[in-house]
């Protein structure tokens, strides 16, 4: 746990002003909130690596169960519940899948359509632990679709009669509340995160201004669930993490890129102004990715650089204010972490992400050519040569 960045990364922490912890107002001096200062990595075209060995004790891997009723095609969202998965693969199935926490499927949701409990497209979902069932968000139908934990129809809604909003890009669903990201706000930039108590508006959040500005509509955010009542959020538009706790929307951390971004100066703050935003997203500006997760004292947050299209994985050491930005390319001094993946959720403590079966098996006989195999115990070494290229991936689970 003694990884060292050479390039300085600073953290202040201090105590946040009272009127952060109010729904609808923060503190936008970002001197007052703890802070994440990301190196100049040069030239936008250099890979910048840190080696990871030491961050994490522990990987291991979970394969899926892989027959002809539950073939995923892609992983884009895991979350960890009850001891389940939940994986979505919105793009290639078209269908949210639930495992059991050895890899077991249980059953799936594949209700493609336009009837009632159907969608086109499921672009998130997310769990109400409070009422036991699953959320999922239909954009292109614009509807909201709940089933309960064993993939039961119960109820739909028309987002834009029921809550009066159009464009709606994620969900959460926690507390009672259900929070909502606007893809795209227009002009008025007012509240593109709102909160429902059922269909009632109860409250929004993050008004576009000089402080909050960093990239367009267009690229992913999304809220990230955490082991205790709160969760955490980085806003399409912000350089800021923030952990939201019912009403609360508190800064957890600014991620400063030292002046390195998309500023407000330099765009028309309109968030569809989307074609001269991408030509200046090919400057080598920063921009964060939006997916933020926090397992134990580690956070991580993904940035890229400008029209590049390889992400920066970052992992920050809240114990010794270490950065690590890593691509997870080969790791020589420790060829365990070779396999990892970027994060997709937390499980407990840990971090979960996923591996192909494809690639699970390059980079296993790739190990087994060099005699190095013996990085994993006995049970890991047998998981890795059971695994077929036309498996389903593998869930990977590192702290």
């Amino acid at each position: 746990m003694n990884v060292k960045i050479e390039t300085a990364v600073i953290i202040t922490f201090l105590v946040l002003l009272s009127g952060c912890n109010n729904m609808g107002k923060r503190n936008n001096n970002l001197g007052d909130m703890p802070t994440i200062i990301v190196p100049d990595l040069g030239v936008p075209d250099r890979a910048y690596v840190e080696n990871i060995d030491g961050l994490f004790d522990s990987i291991r891997f979970i394969p899926l169960e892989t027959d002809s009723n539950c073939m995923i095609g892609e992983i884009n969202k895991i979350e960890f519940y009850d001891d389940k998965f939940f994986i979505l693969d919105w793009d290639i199935t078209k269908t949210l899948f639930c495992y059991d926490k050895n890899g077991k499927f249980l059953y799936k949701i594949n209700n493609v359509g336009k009837g009632p409990g159907e969608y086109l497209s499921v672009t998130d979902f997310s769990i109400s632990e409070q009422k036991k069932e699953l959320v999922l968000l239909d954009f292109r139908s614009q509807k909201i679709i709940r089933y309960d934990f064993e993939g039961v129809f119960i109820n739909e809604v028309n987002y834009v009669d029921k809550l009066g909003v159009r464009g709606i890009s994620h969900i959460h669903v926690d507390n009672g509340l259900t929070y909502v990201e606007l893809d795209n706000p227009k002009s008025s930039l007012k509240n593109f995160v709102k909160i429902f108590e059922g269909t009632n508006e109860v409250g929004g959040f993050f008004k576009i201004d000089k402080h909050n500005w960093n990239i367009p509509a267009g690229f992913n955010s999304s809220f990230s669930r955490n082991k205790n009542s709160s969760f955490l959020y980085i806003s399409k538009t912000s350089d800021i993490i923030y952990s939201i706790n019912k009403y609360d929307f508190a800064p957890f951390y600014y991620v400063d890129f030292q002046g390195t971004k998309v500023s407000y100066k330099t765009i028309n703050p309109r968030l569809d102004d989307y074609e001269k935003s991408k030509e200046l997203l090919k400057q080598g500006s920063y921009r964060l990715n939006g997916n933020v997760f926090k397992a134990d004292s580690i956070v991580y947050f993904s940035f890229s650089i400008g029209s590049m299209p390889f992400v920066y994985n970052c992992f920050f050491n809240e114990k010794n204010s270490d950065l690590i930005i890593s691509h997870f390319v080969n790791d020589e001094s420790d060829v365990r972490f070779n396999f990892i993946g970027y994060p997709f959720g937390v499980m407990g403590d840990a971090f979960i992400g996923s591996i192909s079966a494809l690639n699970t098996k390059i980079k296993f006989e790739k190990l087994i050519e060099e005699n190095k195999e013996n990085v994993f115990d006995e049970k890991t070494r047998k998981i890795l040569r059971s695994v077929s290229e036309n498996d389903n991936p593998l869930i990977v689970v590192y702290k």
